[in-house]
């Protein structure tokens, strides 16, 4: 685990690394890193590989943001341009968040900087990118592990899907700031702007729409519950939050088309979206590979019941029956019956957010966890 307290101040200069600015867990993560650290009196300098909706968040903590264009860079193999992009030996420290920022790794290497690298991915670099990119990509994401001054994973079973760790630093998220939202947001006017009826029951899937999130599986599921307890389904809408324009989001468009069920609609993503869990009557999770999932901490802090995949590092942030009902991914007949059984008993739901709730106050609260991340840096 890693460190309580520090052993020497907090870096004068850092450098946050992030594959993109969009509204995604990884790059809130970073978000949170860098308002700590601002406050703290270092000086941040966000490098980003894409542009996105939370760069003026960045941008509002005091941090200088500096987004690269780096397509060419993944679509030949040939990232010698990134050291020359900013003053990397600036900075005391550089922080790659996730492995696909391998490019920051290297180039803090190039600079004799130290560098810090968070491993999200419950998976390897070549399935993670498959035949999407070069082997070059492959290769020098996979080098950065070894490259980096540390290595730090947020889950055991993230760390041991790589075979081990140097640290081990879960993830966190601000209760208190969520709480302050939702006594500001009455959970009648957030369901008055999504239109939902009295008496309609809400089951929102939070999650950036992809192969990896199982939105295709969990709307197939979705489908055999309404055709299995239609009296339930007549009365419940299910709302995937996370649509963009991608060849997943016309595939899933293309497997919504061939349902029968008409009331599963996709929302495009946005910075906007605490809505979806005060108005929901439950939380979905439906990924085959996850590490520690932000979506799941937000819902544990508002108090949402969860139906979520049994997948590496869910079972260590909801326990199967005692914060959350957890079930296989992708099993159609398993995810129907669970939704089944929670929306037909919403006091198993109401039992599992109570639990879930005391549980992320007690191990996953901001104040308690971030203090170690700053005394790692």
């Amino acid at each position: 685990p890693a460190p309580l307290v520090a052993a020497h101040p907090l870096p004068r200069r850092a450098v946050l690394a992030t594959h993109g600015l969009t509204p995604q867990g990884a790059p809130r993560f970073l978000l949170d890193l860098a308002r700590a650290l601002t406050r703290a009196g270092t000086a941040v300098h966000v490098v980003s590989a894409g542009d996105g909706a939370l760069r003026d968040e960045f941008a509002a903590t005091g941090a200088t943001v500096t987004v690269l264009d780096l397509a060419e860079a993944f679509a030949t193999g040939d990232f010698s341009g990134v050291p020359a992009a900013l003053d990397w030996a600036a900075a005391d420290v550089v922080v790659a968040n996730t492995f696909t920022t391998f490019w920051a790794v290297h180039a803090a290497q190039a600079a004799q900087r130290p560098s810090l690298l968070y491993i999200h991915e419950s998976t390897t670099p070549a399935e993670f990118y498959g035949p999407r990119v070069p082997p070059a990509v492959v290769d020098l994401a996979e080098r950065s592990v070894a490259l980096a001054s540390a290595v730090s994973f947020t889950s055991a079973s993230t760390a041991r899907y790589h075979g081990g760790a140097q640290w081990l630093t879960p993830g966190w998220i601000d209760v208190a700031a969520l709480d302050a939202w939702r006594t500001a947001h009455p959970r009648t006017a957030s369901r008055a702007r999504l239109g939902l009826r009295d008496g309609e029951r809400l089951v929102c899937n939070v999650g950036t729409v992809s192969d990896r999130k199982g939105q295709h599986a969990f709307v197939r599921a979705t489908d055999l519950f309404c055709r299995r307890y239609p009296e339930l389904a007549a009365r419940t809408r299910f709302v995937l939050l996370g649509g963009r324009e991608t060849p997943f989001d016309a595939l899933l468009a293309d497997v919504l088309r061939g349902l029968s069920c008409r009331n599963i609609e996709v929302h495009p993503e946005t910075t906007d979206y605490l809505d979806y869990y005060q108005a929901a009557d439950l939380f979905a999770c439906s990924s085959y590979e996850e590490s520690t999932p932000r979506v799941v901490l937000e819902a544990m802090a508002l108090g949402v019941p969860i139906l979520a995949s049994a997948v590496h590092g869910i079972p260590e942030l909801v326990r199967p029956d005692l914060e959350a009902r957890l079930v296989p991914a992708g099993d159609t007949a398993a995810w129907c019956e669970a939704l089944a059984r929670l929306l037909a008993a919403p006091e198993i739901g109401r039992d599992l957010a109570g639990r879930a709730r005391a549980r992320v106050v007690a191990q996953f609260e901001l104040g308690a966890v971030l203090p170690r991340h700053l005394a790692l840096l």
